[in-house]
């Protein structure tokens, strides 16, 4: 194996002699995103130790379109063939996790393989341990003034959370049909979120047609951990009553104006 790789590295140094050709910026930008094994399969990247951390379907890493690539292989591994041969991870934009590219980009099994600096570990061990969903929230897309689409969290406040609370609590949910698909003009998914943003669990749905708003409250996973934001015991579809609809209409205002900045000319802008 060695010796294989000694002879694509005699012919890469060849081939680096035309990369030079067009500067160095390719391979300083490879050098900047290599990092490499450890014999206990941590990841060593700019003399930092990131170790395995115990997977959350709750864990929402700070990740967007500014984030970095880094790629994971063993130091034996030319540096032109790091991107054929190396594990692909996401940085954290805070750099304390690597987040397995593969599964983030395809949502396939989820984020599933997740490293944490090591000096922060214990840290963020025990915010686990501890995340308790107490704030609600939803993603908002919209065009940024440099013309790229973008997104942003939007928290409810306290009084948008408790009317959210208090249908649950005082109304009984509609009796739908089965196979009863809803129309709507618009419509924000929802997420019971800890404090930090860091750890998020699916809430619910808000959706409007015309002045009509309705409230769906998922079930809580059997299976999960108990961080429910409210509790419920089955998936319900509720009628937001007049006295509240104000108050969602505010709840779903950032929605609507990141939605008529998507909009370009009568045409969804991509």
């Amino acid at each position: 194996m060695k010796k294989i790789i000694r002879i694509i590295a005699f012919i890469l140094s060849i081939c680096t002699v035309v990369v030079c050709c067009t500067g160095c910026k390719f391979l300083d930008k490879m050098k900047d995103e290599r990092a490499f094994w450890t014999n206990n399969r941590h990841i060593i990247y700019k003399d930092v130790r990131y170790k395995p951390f115990p997977f959350s379907e709750m864990f929402n890493p700070d990740i967007d379109e500014k984030s970095k690539n880094v790629f994971v292989a063993d130091d034996d591994i030319p540096l032109l063939l790091l991107r054929n041969i190396g594990t692909e991870f996401i940085l954290t934009n805070d750099e304390i996790f690597l987040v397995d590219f593969y599964y983030y980009k395809t949502g396939q099994g989820g984020v599933e393989v997740i490293y944490c600096r090591e000096d922060r570990y214990e840290e963020f061990a025990e915010k686990l341990e501890n995340a308790v969903a107490e704030e609600l929230c939803y993603e908002v897309m919209y065009i940024s003034p440099e013309q790229m689409v973008a997104t942003d969290d939007y928290f409810l406040t306290e009084e948008q959370r408790e009317a959210v609370f208090s249908i649950e609590k005082n109304y009984e949910p509609l009796d739908v049909p089965e196979g009863v698909v809803f129309e709507y003009d618009y419509c924000v998914y929802l997420e019971g979120t800890t404090k930090d943003g860091l750890f998020r669990k699916e809430f619910g749905d808000i959706f409007v047609k015309g002045d009509t708003y309705y409230l769906t409250i998922y079930a809580p996973d059997p299976n999960g951990k108990e961080v429910e934001v409210v509790p419920s015991e089955t998936s319900n579809i509720y009628l937001v009553p007049d006295e509240l609809k104000e108050t969602f209409e505010k709840i779903l205002e950032p929605a609507k104006i990141g939605d008529e900045s998507l909009m370009h000319g009568n045409e969804f802008f991509y």
